[in-house]
């Protein structure tokens, strides 16, 4: 099957095939195998497949059929749920980030005064590296000048 709509037609076909008197554990056997392949395809939100007393190759493909149609959407529901959690992940990132940046920068300027921090600030990419902005919180510390500061700066761009 290609699709999901096409296991619940993989089901009516095996169905009509194996419409012999003599198919009857065959047709069982492939019940219960499509019957735990759709509970394994199945989202985790669903509630789970109680099988019934009486598993029949029919019995799957109408349960398929009810619940085959649902799976896209809940596919692309589960596709948006983790693209928020990524973006959400991606905004925190950017967020401490930029934190950080504002507090060197602040640093800075209580260190070494406004024109350093802003020098600082400015030669501060967008998408900062957190090991270089940890490298430039130590330099703030341990600098005695603000020139020192922006060269040891630039040297940790290198």
């Amino acid at each position: 099957s290609r699709s999901p709509a096409d296991l619940a037609r993989v089901a009516e076909r095996l169905a009509g095939l194996l419409d012999a008197p003599g198919q009857k554990e065959l047709r069982r056997t492939f019940a219960d195998w499509l019957w735990v392949l759709c509970a394994r395809l199945m989202n985790a939100d669903e509630s789970p497949l109680a099988t019934p007393p009486k598993l029949t190759l029919e019995n799957v493909r109408m349960t398929l059929e009810e619940r085959v149609a649902r799976w896209p959407d809940q596919w692309i529901r589960q596709g948006i749920e983790r693209g928020i959690e990524r973006g959400i992940e991606r905004g925190i990132e950017r967020g401490i980030e930029r934190g950080k940046r504002e507090q060197l920068r602040h640093l800075a300027e209580v260190r070494f005064g406004t024109q350093t921090a802003e020098r600082l600030f400015a030669s501060l990419r967008r998408k900062e590296d957190p090991r270089r902005l940890d490298a430039i919180a130590e330099a703030v510390v341990r600098c005695e000048t603000g020139e020192e500061l922006l060269r040891q700066a630039r040297q940790a761009d290198l």
